[in-house]
């Protein structure tokens, strides 16, 4: 029963729309470029990176001792930005005002530490390199509106906000490889999850064509500050029989024993094309 109740109500809203003659129903797309904040993994990051050059060059004496001249590298890359794009469904509640929901996907540039022993006499060149990787994607879900106000016949300027969650997927792999006889590299892959409280604030100029289809750029702040992400495996990064990493707990700072936040938070730029029916 009711689902016939709701059936027959949403033909009847679709019924009305349709005498009216009006448009009402916006289906649009977007995308964008995402500054995103990332301190905590940054300096992780960082930290972790410090820790292989510091083992590497714990090496550098012995290898001195058999006759071989070391150094070490290290380069560090940081998470600084997202690629990202999705969909807008809204409904024109009033002339100017459009209220709906939005989602999408996001994905992370890759943030990378990388330190690189290299040893050498005379015709013999080793290396060990060990580097760390963090990437990671967000999906949003929010719901809220936008108001258009008209400033010459097909141009307006629109300011929105919506509001939801987010839900992150981030991946840490730790690898390298070495041709130095009798040594190996520490190696594993970790996922982990969270989700966050969001919210999307933009303003923006859209013209509209004689269909009614608008194009657009916005400018806003994204604001998804996930608090902890959960490990999604147990991992024993350094062989000793000690699981490092734990399933389903928080991902911890090596330094500070800390959780670490992901937060992607940032200034959001994006271009945007709306379909009305």
């Amino acid at each position: 029963m009711k689902k016939i109740l709701c059936t027959l109500t949403l033909i009847l809203l679709l019924s009305s729309i349709s005498f009216a003659g009006e448009k009402k129903i916006n289906i649009g797309l977007w995308g964008g470029y995402n500054t995103i904040s990332m301190k905590d993994v940054n300096d992780e990051l960082a930290a972790y990176g410090q820790d292989l050059k510091t083992g590497l060059e714990s090496a550098i004496p012995l290898l001195a001792a058999q006759g071989l001249t070391g150094t070490v590298d290290l380069a560090t890359t940081e998470l600084k930005s997202a690629l990202g794009g999705g969909v807008e469904l809204t409904y024109k509640v009033f002339p100017n005002f459009l209220a709906g929901i939005k989602t999408g996907y996001f994905s992370l540039g890759s943030g990378e530490c990388e330190s690189t022993l290299t040893a050498s006499a005379g015709p013999i060149s080793l290396t060990l390199r060990q580097a760390i990787t963090s990437s990671g994607s967000l999906i949003p879900v929010l719901a809220g509106g936008r108001y258009y106000y008209p400033i010459d016949k097909n141009l307006y300027l629109n300011g929105g906000l919506f509001a939801g969650m987010s839900f992150a997927n981030t991946n840490i792999e730790l690898g390298g490889e070495t041709n130095i006889p009798g040594q190996s590299v520490m190696k594993f892959k970790l996922s982990s999850t969270g989700s966050a409280f969001t919210m999307d604030g933009r303003i923006g100029i859209t013209y509209k064509d004689s269909t009614d289809t608008t194009f657009g750029l916005s400018l806003g702040y994204f604001m998804a500050n996930i608090a902890e992400m959960t490990a999604q495996k147990d991992i024993d990064a350094d062989g000793d029989g000690i699981n490092d990493i734990e399933k389903d707990k928080p991902l911890r700072s090596i330094t500070t024993n800390e959780i670490v936040a992901n937060d992607f938070s940032g200034i959001s730029i994006a271009l945007e094309l709306a379909f009305p029916f």
